[in-house]
């Protein structure tokens, strides 16, 4: 079973006849399994990917997803309270563009800034404090 298709059964009812699948995905003490759980991983991780494809095309200049940042979630593994690793899902988005865009990512763990320009990653880290995923495009580009 795939992590969608856990994402999308899992109920808080149903929760102890999907337990192999549930310890499989690592939904245990920092990932606890709560009523639309599936519909909450869309609407974080849409943000995200809906604000690196709205940079792409052009049409804005600053996208800024205020529920997304979710880092800790793994190729099919939910870690420290992520299901689904939005920020990966919007780089992969930026990296099809050809455009340079400015990427700033802060949350509690890390701080990030990635320039992508022709499908180069360049990227720093250091820690921060504060919690949200915003691109932008540079300033004269």
């Amino acid at each position: 079973m795939s992590t969608m298709i856990l994402l999308r059964r899992v109920t808080p009812q149903n929760q102890s006849d999907m337990r192999h699948m549930i310890d499989t995905f690592n939904c245990v003490e920092d990932c606890p399994i709560f009523s639309d759980m599936y519909d909450f991983c869309r609407m974080y991780a849409g943000g995200s990917l809906a604000g690196a494809r709205k940079l792409c095309a052009g049409t804005t200049d600053i996208a800024i997803n205020w529920a997304g940042g979710l880092h800790h979630a793994k190729r099919g593994e939910a870690s420290g309270f992520c299901y689904v690793n939005d920020i990966v899902l919007a780089i992969l988005e930026l990296l099809r563009s050809e455009t340079q865009i400015y990427c700033h990512l802060s949350t509690k763990d890390i701080f990030l800034d990635i320039i992508l320009e022709s499908c180069t990653l360049i990227l720093t880290s250091t820690t921060a404090t504060a919690s949200s995923l915003r691109f932008t495009k540079p300033t004269g580009s």
